[in-house]
């Protein structure tokens, strides 16, 4: 993957309320990406925990934000729930200088199937 070194990475979590380990996937996976050094920032944010969606484009620096909903497939929070929280206007939303681009769910890549379906004990 090319370096996108004006770019933030906002990867997206569900959360809970109730259980305080649902986001621990989400931060994982922000912190490998942070590890490889493939954007200038990379940013976390939930829906039912801090920092939540509505104020997470405010913590945002890059002109160039990729949004990415870390979910297993599109539905209710990928298509309707994000948008309206962070305002979208669509797949490219121009505000106030910064481009948002809003990208599919992790879940969408094809390499998911083949990782989910490799057993357990080959990991």
């Amino acid at each position: 993957m090319p370096k996108k070194w004006n770019s933030c990475l906002v990867l997206v979590g569900h959360g809970s309320t109730l259980n305080p380990d649902s986001s621990a996937p989400t931060f994982q996976h922000a912190d490998e990406i942070t590890r490889r050094d493939l954007f200038a920032e990379v940013v976390c944010t939930f829906w039912k925990e801090e920092p939540s969606l509505r104020e997470v484009l405010r913590m945002v620096d890059s002109p160039e934000i990729y949004v990415v909903p870390n979910f297993i497939s599109e539905g209710y929070f990928t298509e309707i729930v994000i948008p309206r929280e962070l305002e979208l206007a669509g797949p490219v939303t121009d505000r106030s200088g910064k481009l948002i681009k809003y990208c599919e769910p992790v879940g969408n890549d094809p390499r998911m199937i083949q990782l989910l379906l490799r057993p357990v004990c080959s990991r």
